[in-house]
This record gives structure tokens, C-alpha cells and sequence, in this order.
């Protein structure tokens, strides 16, 4: 079975964070387990399903992937969040 790492075509919201997965060769679940979050519930953040993933989902984030805030969370062109 083939891992799926990222997807910097649109897949999701966020370039920051698919672009560290790229780089890291870190899969969706495996980030979901590092930041204690379901893959689901990932996926709806990075998606931009969810409006606002909360204050702990976000720092979880950022202390795993090094990111700022600004770096993770930045939108990609032409996107904007979903409802």
C-alpha cells in the first residue's frame, strides 16, 4: 500500500503544514498521532472544515512541526476557509 504524505495541489488548505509533511515525509496519520488528534479530525482542520481547531490543536501542531503560526497556518492562494 502506498503512504500518503501530503498534497500541495489544493488537497489542503494550509501549504505550510502539507509542504513540512513533503519535507518530512510525515503521513496524515502520523501527524495526527504525534499531535494526539485523530486523522479525521486533522484532515477536517487542514481542509479548512473547521472553522476554528482550538487553541490546543493549534499549539500541538506547531511544537511538532516547528512551524510559526504564520507558517503553518498560512492559506493557499486563492483559497478561503470552507464553512
Amino acid at each position: 500500500m502506498k503512504k500518503r504524505f501530503y498534497d500541495v495541489s489544493g488537497r489542503y488548505i494550509y501549504q505550510g503544514i502539507a509542504l513540512w509533511m513533503q519535507r518530512t515525509q510525515t503521513t496524515l496519520g502520523g501527524l495526527a498521532e504525534q499531535i494526539g488528534m485523530s486523522e479525521t479530525a486533522l484532515l477536517r482542520i487542514l481542509k479548512g472544515y473547521t472553522p476554528s481547531p482550538g487553541k490546543h490543536a493549534i499549539d500541538r501542531l506547531l511544537a511538532v512541526t516547528g512551524l510559526t503560526y504564520e507558517e503553518a497556518f498560512r492559506q493557499a492562494a486563492g483559497e478561503e476557509r470552507k464553512p
